[in-house]
């Protein structure tokens, strides 16, 4: 009899030990799909996020490439239709979007605030540098300082450090770079902006980042005198880190389309591909 009752006891044991472990397995599925998914939910509002700090990057570019003498002639059209002051003995120009002028464009994203050009020097080789001031593009605060030094005629060098790109929520990204410019006019003023280089910085969150221009990043003036901001060309590769020693790589390309529009593509590092401006 004790055999039997030893024999029925470990049975019972053996039955609870196996349905806990069942449960166990179920519940740590469970998690781990609860964790894949809040991943893959991440993943596309971190690809906008990238969306956003490239055209933060970009959007004011056109400013900083035109001359101190583009401003003063009555035939250049600016975008956000900004009132213009000089300063004659500094050679500055300040663009102030809080007190646009009257103008036809349909601007893509509003802008605010001033961008204060400062060219110096009237010399071929003197660098100039672009200061955003209270300055604000959509929904987006940009801080900071960029300097731009030509190369050639057609070639233009910049760089920045603790550029500041803040977002409605105050969260901000902070990043470095230097690109390289490369610069096609007409008669009639810029034509294209070829852009290259490697921008790296900290996000949000505390993750490294870095951008790299896998191909050239093409605004074209004719799109941007018209008031709209996306690239008209190019591809980006952008790295961010996890935990220490890994990263993940999210890639940006922009696909040109009839009129002005373009479709921004975001190849995530699990396969996915999505249009980020539908």
């Amino acid at each position: 009899m004790k055999i039997g009752l030893s024999l029925k006891t470990n049975n019972k044991l053996m039955k609870r030990i196996l349905f806990w472990a069942l449960f166990a397995s179920i519940g740590l599925s469970s998690c781990q799909d609860d964790v894949d998914r809040t991943i893959q939910t991440n993943l596309p509002v971190e690809a906008r996020q990238l969306l956003d700090n490239s055209l933060n990057i970009s959007e004011s570019l056109f400013f900083a490439i035109l001359r101190y003498g583009d401003y003063q002639s009555p035939n250049t059209i600016i975008p956000g239709c900004p009132t213009v002051t000089f300063t004659e003995s500094t050679r500055t120009v300040t663009l102030n979007f809080d007190t646009k002028i009257a103008c036809e464009i349909k601007n893509q994203v509003e802008r605010k605030g001033q961008i204060i050009l400062q060219y110096g020097l009237n010399s071929p080789t003197s660098r100039w540098t672009l200061t955003y001031q209270d300055y604000q593009f959509g929904e987006f605060k940009l801080q900071g300082v960029r300097t731009f030094t030509p190369k050639s005629l057609i070639e233009i060098q910049e760089s920045f450090e603790d550029l500041r790109i803040i977002s409605k929520n105050e969260a901000g990204t902070t990043i470095n770079g230097n690109l390289t410019h490369q610069i096609s006019r007409t008669l009639f003023g810029i034509n294209t902006i070829n852009s290259t280089g490697e921008v790296t910085g900290i996000n949000p969150v505390g993750r490294s980042i870095q951008l790299i221009l896998d191909s050239p990043r093409k605004l074209e003036a004719t799109c941007i005198r018209s008031g709209k901001v996306y690239p008209r060309a190019g591809k980006e590769s952008w790295r961010i880190s996890r935990e220490p020693g890994k990263s993940v790589l999210h890639s940006l390309e922009y696909v040109a389309k009839d009129s002005c529009k373009v479709d921004a593509f975001a190849q995530l590092s699990d396969g996915r591909k999505l249009l980020l401006n539908p």
